[in-house]
């Protein structure tokens, strides 16, 4: 790669760096599974290079990569370098709640679209996988995602756009095509493949939107559906943030403008 371009959290264009400034780059994609990013570079990029701001660049194939810096760069004191570890952008969406979303007798294109309902991506381009039926009932993004692959097959590819100007990001599309590459026999396996992209980040993040999913109450021959944060109301100042009826996470205004929304 040529370049490597800096964002801030909002996707706003802070730098770019040369194929000079930075080396031991190593980019790693499995087939509709783990897929990272890691590079060396000068510790007087550190101000930039934060946890939560993203890097992107130009692959072999001219497909533009976008990354998300998903832990604090580790400096080397002795070489005054830091090295930087990224995952990509797209697995932002396993922070994601969808509530509930259903199709019946509908296309992937169909399926695809309320996953992404409100997540900042797009839907891109669908191949004609057939007719089914699903639904998307308290899960994440993500896992709405492995659950159109096993349900209509194909695979995911995810595509990037930069303005005219190229100082931010435009558009960011999900695409799912009959097939991509060669056969890894690699698909949406999240308990083995996408463990290791978790690294320290299961255990140091942090959310900013909270969803509450808690048992059903056992009426009759079943259970009710999962409760939800729907009925409950918070106001401030007496409570930490304010809640309204009906809505059902609850969300840090504050944390939001620092972090972004991450929601759990």
């Amino acid at each position: 790669m040529a370049h490597l371009y800096v964002f801030d959290q909002d996707e706003q264009l802070l730098t770019i760096l040369s194929k000079e400034e930075f080396k031991e780059d190593e980019h790693k994609r499995q087939l509709n599974g783990s897929w990272t990013f890691t590079f060396v570079t000068q510790a007087k990029y550190a101000s930039v290079l934060l946890k939560g701001h993203k890097v992107a660049f130009y692959d072999r194939e001219e497909s533009f990569r976008l990354f998300v810096i998903s832990e604090v760069p580790t400096l080397t004191y002795q070489e005054n370098q830091i090295e930087v570890y990224a995952v990509n952008d797209y697995f932002q969406l396993a922070h994601q709640i969808v509530e509930d979303r259903r199709l019946r007798n509908g296309t992937a294109r169909e399926a695809l679209s309320k996953v992404l309902d409100g997540s900042g991506y797009l839907v891109g381009e669908v191949a004609d996988l057939g007719n089914q039926t699903l639904s998307f009932y308290e899960m994440t993004r993500m896992e709405g995602l492995e659950s159109i692959v096993e349900t209509y097959g194909g695979e995911i590819d995810f595509r990037i756009e930069l303005d005219e100007e190229k100082r931010c990001i435009s558009k960011k599309y999900i695409d799912i095509k009959s097939r991509l590459g060669t056969d890894t026999g690699l698909r949406f396996t999240f308990d083995s493949n996408l463990e290791e992209v978790k690294r320290s980040d299961t255990s140091e993040g942090h959310f900013t939107v909270l969803y509450g999913r808690g048992k059903g109450i056992e009426s009759g021959d079943g259970y009710s559906r999962k409760i939800k944060f729907t009925e409950i109301e918070w106001t401030t100042p007496i409570n930490p943030t304010n809640k309204p009826i009906g809505q059902s996470f609850i969300e840090d205004e504050e944390a939001i403008a620092k972090y972004g929304r991450i929601e759990g």
